[in-house]
């Protein structure tokens, strides 16, 4: 029983771990993005729609999240296709043939996010609220259970 227990509450805290980590890169970014990101028109070529299933008040429904693919030219003269960050039903997106403003890291073409509507720091501060709830809940159950 004592090994179950402390296996689960290592797992448990290497998954808040990992969104601790993937919270932190997000951060990173927008603020990369922020303070040295070059800004450009961009066109949308397409919107990925992406489903999953949800549950709510004893119904199941289909969630909906979209994801704006835009074209650009980077200063350099050089054309970069990349995803912006996904948006929820309720968001405002752009239509296929809808210029844009982005916000995009001149070393990293890929590293993009519009300039009005950026996510990234919502994401990345979920995300490690998150990781660290996960992580003091790990160790707050290993130490009433005695582990440590």
């Amino acid at each position: 029983m004592f090994k179950a227990s402390a296996l689960f509450f290592l797992l448990f805290g290497l998954v808040g771990l990992l969104f601790l980590g993937k919270g932190l890169l997000l951060a990173s970014s927008a603020s990369r993005l922020s303070s040295q990101g070059l800004e450009t028109e961009a066109e949308v070529v397409r919107v990925d729609v992406r489903k999953r299933l949800a549950h709510k008040d004893q119904t199941d429904y289909w969630q909906h999240f979209y994801t704006e693919v835009v074209t650009f030219t980077a200063w350099d003269g050089q054309k970069a296709e990349v995803r912006l960050p996904e948006k929820n039903e309720k968001e405002a997106r752009a239509k296929p043939g809808d210029k844009l403003m982005i916000r995009y890291n001149p070393d990293k073409l890929t590293e993009a996010t519009p300039v009005k509507g950026n996510t990234l720091w919502m994401q990345a501060i979920g995300l490690i609220v998150l990781g660290l709830a996960a992580v003091a809940g790990a160790v707050f159950m290993a130490w009433r259970k005695g582990i440590f």
